[in-house]
């Protein structure tokens, strides 16, 4: 694959701005959606009509898809006008979006009583159900894909980030799992993870990025690199000599601990090379392949790593679902000023309502290895703490910013008891949607400077 280092892309006005403006575009259309589809049985009705419906819905969701992408690609990652991935990746992504409308249509009728009824009537709500849950899962596959085409390389990464970069060891099975606890191949929680958007590695990878740029070594001949630390490709020659020159230049070594033989080399070289405050060791899910990796870690600290249990069939499905705060989904090694081992216990539930939201956002690793991580953080002195995402705070203006939402999650408190003491006067909406505005168009410098960091 094409490992050449693309133009460092900056945040573009211009960019964001046609998006902004294709959002606007759809937005009549949705009216007139509203007010056609507001009076019962109008799916019923057939003819011109119910055509005009279907036509106006895919043109407004596609200007919504589209507008969203260029959007987003106006805050700077890879430049959309002259980076020929980043139009490839758009264009995987715009597929996704269309290939989830089917799915995003029948959700909506789901509010229609009568159409429920018929579905019902006509025997056919059962299959309609798969063939929607099926869609979700090839749509949320190509948006994947389409990010994949956008990710970052190793030299890439290294090149918008001049700090000591993160070195991410882990053996190539692991790539894209999205649940931490998958007991077996077969395993019916596995499904789960198919509507998962963010993987694993990715939510490590967001904890990571506080202290460097995440960087691994890639599979040898993957199409498309995985999604989470920014790939380095050697071939299999080299890769022995890569990964001894990257531990003495990394910040930070987090190895995900693994029964295979490459794995178990990386544990022993890291420890041999690296002072033992900049390595992390991360043993996640159940199974054989675990408890291999536990067995082989405890003979290398002397340090005794519970492995968690194994469920199966539907007890691993519930366990997907459900899960007692007290049960373990892994474990992270981290090491204390005297360089003894100290292990910090990867919990099934967060504690954090932070941890939650982004949970019940289709994320399942978040929370666990958020609130794992500060623990590490904490013992090794790092800056631990949960950086202001502008992201979010955008969401959170656009969706509770009448009540303040925005202004509570950066800490402003007089200014969110401001927006929530007006809320009955609605004046707070407009006010936190010109705060998103507002924040969209600016750049990162100048929202840390005057929002984050302004007292």
């Amino acid at each position: 694959m094409d490992t050449a280092v693309a133009p460092v892309a900056r945040e573009d006005r211009r960019l964001k701005f046609t998006g902004l403006a294709l959002l606007a575009c759809a937005a009549p259309g949705f009216v007139w959606l509203g007010e056609r589809t507001g009076r019962p049985g109008w799916w019923s009705e057939g003819g011109d009509g119910l055509v005009a419906i279907v036509v106006v819905f895919i043109v407004c969701a596609n200007l919504v898809s589209a507008g969203l992408i260029v959007l987003v690609a106006g805050f700077g990652q890879r430049d959309l006008r002259r980076d020929v991935r980043a139009r490839r990746g758009a264009a995987v992504k715009l597929l996704g979006a269309n290939v989830l409308l089917p799915a995003v249509a029948f959700a909506l009728l789901q509010d229609d009583a009568a159409f429920g009824a018929w579905l019902d009537d006509a025997s056919i709500a059962a299959p309609l159900a798969a063939l929607a849950l099926g869609l979700v899962v090839w749509g949320v596959g190509t948006l994947r894909r389409g990010w994949r085409h956008e990710a970052l390389s190793a030299d890439e990464a290294m090149c918008l980030d001049a700090r000591a970069p993160v070195l991410y060891l882990r053996s190539f099975r692991d790539d894209g799992q999205a649940l931490l606890a998958a007991s077996g191949r077969w395993d019916p929680s596995r499904l789960l993870g198919r509507f998962s958007v963010i993987s694993a590695e990715q939510e490590l990878t967001y904890v990571l990025r506080r202290v460097g740029p995440v960087i691994a070594i890639g599979r040898p001949g993957e199409p498309l690199p995985e999604l989470g630390a920014a790939r380095l490709y050697v071939d299999h020659e080299h890769w022995q000599r890569t990964v001894r020159h990257l531990l003495q230049r990394a910040a930070l070594v987090v190895v995900r601990v693994g029964a295979s033989a490459g794995v178990q080399w990386e544990v022993e070289n890291t420890l041999a090379t690296v002072p033992r405050r900049r390595v992390v060791f991360v043993l996640l899910g159940s199974g054989p392949d675990a408890a291999v990796a536990a067995q082989h870690l405890r003979g290398v600290l002397g340090v005794e790593i519970p492995v968690p249990p194994r469920p199966s069939g539907w007890r691993a499905v519930v366990a997907a679902l459900w899960s007692d705060p007290r049960r373990r989904l892994g474990a992270v090694v981290c090491f204390d000023a005297q360089d003894q081992p100290v292990v910090q216990a990867v919990r099934a539930l967060p504690r954090t309502l932070g941890d939650w939201a982004a949970m019940l956002m289709l994320r399942p690793g978040a929370g666990p290895l958020r609130d794992a991580f500060r623990r590490v953080y904490a013992q090794l002195g790092l800056p631990g703490h949960d950086a202001k995402s502008r992201g979010v705070a955008i969401g959170l203006a656009l969706c509770a910013g009448g009540l303040g939402a925005h202004w509570w999650y950066l800490g402003r408190r007089r200014r969110a008891l401001a927006y929530a003491a007006g809320f009955v006067l609605a004046i707070p909406i407009f006010l936190a949607w010109r705060d998103a505005l507002a924040w969209i168009l600016m750049d990162q410098r100048a929202f840390d400077e005057r929002v984050v960091a302004f007292p």
